[in-house]
């Protein structure tokens, strides 16, 4: 069976250089402890994935990713609580 993985935001931030403050989502991947921030790696061109200026915002548009992926708000507890098992 394939890993399952969802995105959760977990209050990770970048302030940019003009005092924004944008809100980065975290991948959770089931049955691996932790979690990922999208924070993206410049060395191989990759930017961080911005998701809006607020939590609020920032959830909703992870929600929506995770509806697309297929996930239910059951299947992303699931996924959550099985990375926080083993951490």
């Amino acid at each position: 069976m394939e890993q399952r993985f969802a995105l959760v935001c977990l209050h990770e931030t970048d302030t940019l250089e003009d005092g924004q403050v944008k809100f980065i989502p975290c991948m959770v991947k089931e049955g691996e402890g932790g979690y990922f921030p999208m924070r993206g790696n410049p060395a191989e061109y990759q930017s961080p994935w911005y998701f809006g200026n607020s939590h609020e915002t920032c959830s909703r548009l992870c929600d929506d990713y995770n509806e697309r992926l297929g996930l239910s708000k059951e299947d992303v507890r699931e996924i959550v609580f099985s990375s926080m098992r083993l951490s």
